[in-house]
């Protein structure tokens, strides 16, 4: 009996210690503030522009039945780091480069294995920031031997669409 007065003891001593330090971080609740819901809404449409809105329905319309046609796909949903890799910071770091960033359309085929990824290139593609971006992007779609297509804006959808279906 004498022991565990004492665990509590020194529990609470413990626990009034770290709290007066500021150490002390009570437990988050799981459950969120009903309040922060206000501050979200739906976005009117996936498409960013009407260009990408004219190249989703030239593509969807070229596909054949047994294919599918997705928007904004995250890398990280189509692609991962190989789970071998044994440093695991190294793995952190690449997943990183991967987990924020998206593709325009995906193609999949009824099992839902990507086939081919679309990048719809306008001006914003032109800016130092993007053009990282894209050269992570080839490279990635190049190591994992998932085609990869740039389409820019201005060309003929209608024709593109055909040509990407046409090597699926």
């Amino acid at each position: 009996m004498e022991v565990l007065g004492l665990i509590i003891f020194v529990a609470v001593i413990a626990f009034i210690f770290l709290r007066l330090n500021g150490d002390y971080t009570p437990p988050q609740s799981s459950v969120p503030d009903p309040k922060i819901f206000r501050h979200f809404e739906a976005r009117d449409s996936l498409f960013v522009n009407a260009s990408e809105r004219a190249f989703f329905l030239s593509l969807e319309s070229a596909l054949p039945p047994t294919f599918r046609l997705q928007t904004k796909t995250r890398l990280e949903d189509i692609i991962r780091v190989k789970p071998d890799l044994p440093n695991a910071k190294l793995a952190f770091q690449l997943r990183g480069r991967i987990k924020s960033r998206h593709i325009d359309f995906l193609v999949i085929d009824h099992a839902g294995r990507p086939r081919c990824a679309i990048e719809l290139d306008g001006s914003s593609h032109s800016a130092q920031k993007a053009a990282a971006g894209d050269i992570l992007k080839n490279g990635v779609f190049a190591a994992t031997r998932v085609p990869f297509y740039r389409v820019k804006v201005g060309d003929d959808f209608a024709k593109c669409a055909q040509n990407i279906v046409r090597e699926l």
